[in-house]
């Protein structure tokens, strides 16, 4: 019986750990965006950030309208959306309550408002459980302004 031919180059146990840690490196990369992405958008001073706990709070029982942001870190037209909503959060500052919803974190209220599509602009009259307006995808400034303005107009009667 013959002897198996001698390895030139490098041992197993050395190319098993290598294996090992680029097969590490992989991983890492590929989720470190999951964890690496902010659970919270940055936001505007005027926006609040709007969970299943506080929802009733800052928009069942607001006293004003409330534009409703539900974003996603993931989403990349939620996250270009994001200038806008500073944007109108700063334009009808004690007008209009502007809040955001990170859709990852909050199931409860993306279930109960049937919220399938992202980013979704919910528009409420004040202490009004059902949206009035409902703004799917990413628009243009202008659409919110309009949205907005008609629910103002009707607040005050005109």
């Amino acid at each position: 019986m013959k002897a198996p031919p001698a390895s030139s180059g490098v041992s197993p146990a050395w190319l098993l750990l290598i294996g090992l840690l680029a097969g590490g490196a992989f991983i890492v990369f590929m989720l470190g965006d999951t964890f690496m992405s902010p659970r919270v958008q940055p936001t505007h001073k005027n926006v609040v950030v709007l969970t299943d706990a506080n929802w009733s709070k800052e928009v069942a029982s607001s006293e004003i309208p409330v534009l409703v942001d539900v974003w996603a870190p993931w989403c990349d037209p939620c996250v270009k959306l994001g200038p806008t909503i500073d944007s109108l959060a700063e334009e009808y500052a004690g007008k209009v309550k502007v809040g955001k919803l990170n859709a990852d974190d909050n199931a409860e209220i993306v279930a109960k408002y049937k919220v399938r599509s992202l980013p979704c602009v919910m528009l409420f009259s004040s202490k009004n459980e059902a949206p009035r307006e409902v703004l799917v995808g990413l628009r243009s400034h202008s659409d919110y302004v309009r949205a907005i303005n008609a629910i103002l107009a009707e607040k005050s009667g005109r």
